[in-house]
């Protein structure tokens, strides 16, 4: 009697466990699909405590990828919300290759990359999405290689070692992409098609014009491919990267120079230096013809 007690417990127990996550298909931009044949990763979706999701993506083959913590996870890209740690791991193994702390979509706070052995590789700390403060990096046997103190993206110097200790010519181990055109271009071609949400436009008096401004992170990979943008700050919560939907499809006229990690070209965020900048009027928001 107490066995099959036992049995009817745990089984109410997984059965449980199993009702908090979900199992989806997602396309490019991670949004839920209903086939299998227009997905590009599936996820499993579990509840956490706190309220928050605990996301496990994974290969159409069923290789894990990355393990990420979410405030939400909507149907939609920007009703996800990263909130908390991310784990991603090397292609051919089970080993993370960088654990990185994200609040609200931004990388914040401290991130650690790895070498495929599990040794740590390199630790620096990220403000807003960018690199900000110090940077260390290892060897493999635990030994400091490099030293450096990062400003918004740019490295502002430091040592690098050799395994004995001698002092090295010094070279960066972050080096973000670089685009080939001037700034204004890239706004320019971000701004294309922008749609701005009726909120923009509340709390505007009259027919006083406001101005509001965001400065913008263009993703960048190791081919030099605009992939994504990333709004690094913005003066209001509604000015975000739904607002530029066609800035992706813009960017792709333009080619970049990839960044590098630790001498290897790899995905990076070009900076734009030049602030995207909307002006705001309540005609907008009184006229229903406006586009």
């Amino acid at each position: 009697m107490k066995r099959i007690l036992y049995t009817a417990i745990s089984l109410f127990l997984s059965l449980s466990a199993w009702a908090q996550q979900d199992t989806l298909y997602l396309n490019s931009n991670r949004e839920p699909v209903k086939k299998k044949a227009k997905a590009q990763e599936c996820a499993i979706v579990q509840k956490t405590e706190n309220g928050g999701r605990q996301v496990y993506f994974y290969t159409l083959d069923g290789k894990l990828t990355s393990i990420s913590q979410y405030q939400k996870f909507g149907k939609t890209s920007e009703s996800q919300i990263l909130h908390g740690a991310t784990h991603y791991r090397f292609s051919d193994s089970e080993q993370d290759s960088l654990l990185v702390f994200y609040k609200s979509n931004k990388r914040n706070g401290g991130a650690t990359f790895y070498y495929p052995g599990g040794q740590v590789m390199a630790q620096c700390q990220y403000k807003n999405e960018v690199l900000n403060g110090l940077l260390q990096q290892f060897y493999e046997d635990g030994k400091l290689k490099r030293t450096e103190i990062y400003k918004n993206n740019r490295s502002c110097g430091g040592k690098l070692l050799a395994q004995d200790g001698t002092e090295l010519t010094f070279s960066p181990f972050y080096e973000p992409a670089r685009p080939t055109v001037n700034d204004a271009t890239l706004v320019q071609a971000i701004c294309k098609g922008i749609k701005l949400p009726n909120e923009l436009f509340k709390n505007t008096e009259g027919w006083k014009q406001s101005k509001l401004t965001a400065n913008v992170g263009v993703v960048v990979d190791a081919t030099g491919k605009a992939i994504d943008i990333v709004i690094l700050d913005t003066q209001h919560a509604k000015l975000d990267k739904s607002c530029f939907p066609s800035a992706v499809e813009n960017l792709s006229h333009y080619p970049f120079i990839p960044g590098k990690i630790n001498d290897r070209e790899n995905t990076t965020i070009a900076v734009i230096e030049e602030p995207i900048v909307v002006m705001i009027s309540s005609k907008r928001y009184d006229n229903p013809d406006y586009q």
